[in-house]
This record gives structure tokens, sequence and C-alpha cells, in this order.
């Protein structure tokens, strides 16, 4: 063996080592340090590191449907011959945040579902959303989307105004139902889940919940809701009820219980086996790969959805 050979072999062994720990170490840092290294710090993981100049773009094909969303001049989308459409709409829970792009359960279910029939699934869930921003963004996209299929994900903290809520009709509308009340709006002064609970119980908050569950798609949605294996919040009774009184199908993580897959995850340690880390309560890679499996035989075993009938 020539010099030349002995160290290029060298520099390719040495590469390899090289490679393989930083793989090893980025393993160990990400599923047993995740709080240290990689909370509110990773861009890849969908955490924003500043709010200001904050561009979905950036985030690349996670964002992009949002991006397009803030862009009027850019609202519009081809229609292709047979091709399936589903537009996810919720929050931090659809972007995705703490997992990786491809973990996200939108990517996973356009992934399953383009093996049988080309589908394209457009993710909208913005960071800190409620009902009433779902029902904002289904108005913006319903006529140029023309989704098949809706899948809205409600959580725990849907029942909490943004500023950017306060001048809406339904907000109006439901002030001049309970003048005695004012409406609850995120507020960093107060703990989120005190925030959550007083949240569910205000009248004019509730009035808008169900404002907005009677004027989102009933006939061509699904609501996937995880309450199943939540952390215990009575006052969250009070969305399932409005969403089984407003004839809404609902798709409940549940189901993952009987499959054997994910079975074993729902024993005493089921927050934990399903949340990112004690930092950060959001769907870990697990719970976003079970979401997509769950909707992948929904959709495509449930003849209602007519994903398997491809127009002539």
């Amino acid at each position: 063996m020539t010099k030349t050979n002995k160290i290029l072999t060298l520099f390719f062994f040495t590469m390899i080592i090289c490679l393989t720990t930083y793989f090893i170490c980025y393993f160990i840092a990400e599923k047993y340090f995740f709080d240290k290294f990689f909370y509110q710090k990773s861009i890849s993981h969908g955490y924003v590191l500043s709010e200001e100049n904050f561009n979905y773009a950036t985030y690349g094909d996670r964002g992009k449907d949002l991006a397009t969303l803030e862009n009027p001049n850019q609202l519009k989308t081809e229609i292709f011959q047979d091709e399936f459409r589903i537009a996810i709409i919720g929050d931090s829970h659809v972007w995705g945040q703490g997992v990786k792009n491809n973990q996200r359960f939108a990517k996973l279910l356009h992934d399953k579902l383009n093996k049988i029939r080309s589908t394209r699934v457009f993710s909208y869930g913005k960071r800190g959303n409620n009902t009433l921003d779902y029902y904002n963004t289904y108005q913006n996209i319903s006529n140029i989307v023309f989704a098949n299929i809706y899948i809205i994900v409600p959580v725990t903290n849907d029942a909490i105004l943004n500023k950017n809520n306060i001048s809406h009709p339904f907000v109006t509308s439901c002030e001049k139902k309970f003048p005695k009340e004012k409406p609850l709006f995120f507020s960093e002064n107060y703990p989120v889940n005190t925030i959550i609970d007083h949240s569910w119980i205000n009248p004019i908050n509730q009035c808008i919940v169900d404002s907005s569950l009677q004027s989102l798609p009933t006939s061509n949605a699904i609501y996937l809701i995880d309450k199943d294996y939540y952390r215990d919040n009575t006052q969250f009774n009070y969305y399932y009820q409005s969403l089984l009184k407003n004839n809404k199908t609902i798709l409940s993580t549940s189901i993952g219980k009987f499959m054997d897959h994910y079975k074993k995850y729902f024993d005493d340690n089921v927050y934990k086996n399903f949340n990112l880390s004690p930092s950060d309560p959001h769907p870990n890679a697990i719970a976003n790969q079970m979401y997509a499996e769950i909707l992948f035989d929904e959709i495509t075993t449930n003849p209602k959805w007519n994903f398997s009938n491809k127009p002539d």
C-alpha cells in the first residue's frame, strides 16, 4: 500500500469515527437531554428563537403553507386531476413543536396516503391558535384549497383568546350576550393552567368556542382529539360536549390503545410516553406517528371520506 493510500484510508476511517460519534452524541442528547440541548433552541425542531422578524419561510416545508397564508397574493393553489386534498388546521400540535419536520403527523400522513393515491396535505398549524383562529383559517382557505377533508385538532387551551381576536364579530356578539362579563385573553402574568381552567368557565369564551364550532366544517371534517391521555382538565369536557352537540366527527387517540405499536405506551406513564420532555408537554415523535396511523386508517377504511374512489 502506497503512502497516499495509507493517508486516504486513515482519513476516511477518521471521518467515519467522527460521524459515528456525532450521530451517537446527537441521539443521546435528543433522547435523554432534550431540555438542555434542544428545547427552545432548535429551529429544526420547530422552536422560534426570536419573535422579532419571524418568518415562516425560514422553516421550509414545515412553514410553507403558513407563509403562503400570510401573503394574500400567493393564496392560490393549482388543482391537479385525481388529487386528494387534506387541510390540517390547529395550533402548535399541528405545527409540530419539538419534533423534526419529517416526524410531524402531517408529513407522515402525506407520505402514507401518497403510496395509495396522489394526495396533498396542507398544514396550517400556528402556535397559540384557538378555536376562533381555526375558524378564521378555515375562512381564508376554504375557497382556495378545496379540501376533500379538513382535519382540525382541538386542544385544552382553545378557549383562550388572543389579542388579534378582540374585534372579531363572534367576540363582540358574545360580549353583548353577557354584558356583565369580560372575555379572557392570554396573559403571561398568570400560569397557563390557571388561564386554561378559567377560560372554560368564562361564558363569553364558551360562547365564542360554540360560535366557532358551529361555523367550522362538519360533513367533510375530522376532529382529532387527544383528551384521553391529556393532563386532567374537567373543563375540557365542555369542549368535547360542544363538538358532539355540533355533530362533529370526533376521532380520539384512545384508538391507539388497541394498536399493537402503541398499546404499550398507554400505561401509568402515559403522559411521559407521549410528551416531548418534562419542560415541553407537546406530542413527541411517537405521538405524532400514532396520530398519522389513526388518521390513515380512518381515511382509507371509512367509505365516508371517499378516498379509494378516484374520479374518472
